[in-house]
């Protein structure tokens, strides 16, 4: 969940598990965002490409050990080199009493970094989420001065 400064603290299990990492939107750099693995302690940085366009979604990549990652809108996780799909993840849109966002099936080779491959959805689902607050902010101060937007 993040806090009033954008922060993420993501926990392995419920909220009172033990943090695995903390994800800081980076202020200095639009659409970034460093995520702070706990163990082993290590740091990647991801790179959220917002679409401008409704219905559309962007892409979020990032780097771990020399290997490329990208996260494709905000359904699949694919390693660049090889193209292997490591990850799906299926949106839910209507929040039910588990307050689930959704479901995310791992392959076995996703299964081999699994922390990365939960932490990357779960901090990709929260900037997507500002990402469409943004756009609902332009739209309507665009609307709100006489503009038409689609």
């Amino acid at each position: 969940m993040a806090d009033e400064e954008h922060n993420v603290t993501i926990h392995k299990g419920s909220k009172t598990g033990p943090i695995i990492a903390t994800a800081t939107q980076c202020l200095t750099q639009d659409g970034q965002t460093d995520i702070h693995f706990v163990n082993p302690k290590e740091s990647i940085t991801l790179q959220h490409k917002h679409s401008l366009l409704p219905f559309f979604h962007g892409k979020t990549l990032f780097q771990k050990s020399g290997k490329n990652f990208h996260w494709s809108g905000q359904t699949a996780l694919v390693e660049e080199g090889s193209g292997a799909f490591l990850a799906g993840f299926h949106a839910r849109f209507f929040e039910s009493q588990e307050h689930k966002l959704g479901s995310l099936v791992v392959t076995k080779e996703g299964g081999e970094i699994l922390d990365l491959v939960v932490v990357t959805c779960l901090v990709m689902q929260e900037r997507s989420d500002e990402g469409k607050l943004a756009r609902e902010k332009l739209r309507a101060a665009v609307v709100g001065r006489g503009g038409v937007m689609f």
